[in-house]
């Protein structure tokens, strides 16, 4: 609901039925005394007002295929949209559960990992050079890059905007700068 003290909102100014009960219901009124439904005030005049900061996501048409030395990789996983962010400075491996301390293990246990078949050590994503490599680990289900199932132990290249599934867990791997703190 819009906030009711924004100048740029009014609510309405004669009365009006209501959508869910039909009754009529003076201005002003913020629920419908008969069935309690709220109303959302309405812009009449409102005007767009310039932002002070520029946006955070963009759209890229190209994305980038090249893994730059500062690019983080981020998997986006399907349909929760939350997203995990690597820097990648030593290779990760995609799975679940715990594995020993020499291992860098991005856990997928709360993506419902195991229900979507994802093994304990799946999927192994590693930086070579500029670009990022994906490689099954020798998986129960399997590891598909883009629908094409990955042969085991062999090294993919994967570019930004590539679709990553991991038994039937599906993710969106994309690259982004590091931002600037200064």
């Amino acid at each position: 609901m819009p906030d009711s003290q924004d100048p740029t909102l009014t609510l309405r100014s004669c009365p009006f039925p209501c959508a869910l009960c039909g009754h009529y219901v003076a201005p002003g009124t913020i629920r419908c005394p008969r069935c309690g439904v709220l109303f959302e005030a309405f812009a009449e005049q409102a005007t767009t007002i310039e932002l002070i900061r520029e946006p955070r996501a963009y759209s890229e048409l190209n994305p980038p295929s090249e893994l730059l030395p500062d690019d983080r990789v981020v998997l986006q996983f399907f349909p929760s949209a939350h997203c995990v962010t690597l820097d990648l400075d030593d290779p990760v491996v995609l799975g679940r559960g715990a594995l020993p301390d020499s291992e860098n293990v991005v856990d997928l246990t709360d993506y419902d990992a195991r229900q979507h078949g994802v093994s304990r050590r799946h999927c192994l994503l590693k930086r070579d050079d500029t670009h990022l490599l994906a490689v099954d680990l020798g998986s129960t289900n399997g590891t598909y890059l883009n629908g094409t199932r990955l042969d085991p132990k062999q090294a993919v290249v994967v570019s930004s905007g590539d679709r990553l599934i991991l038994g039937t867990l599906h993710m969106l791997i994309t690259f982004h700068r590091r931002a600037d703190h200064g």
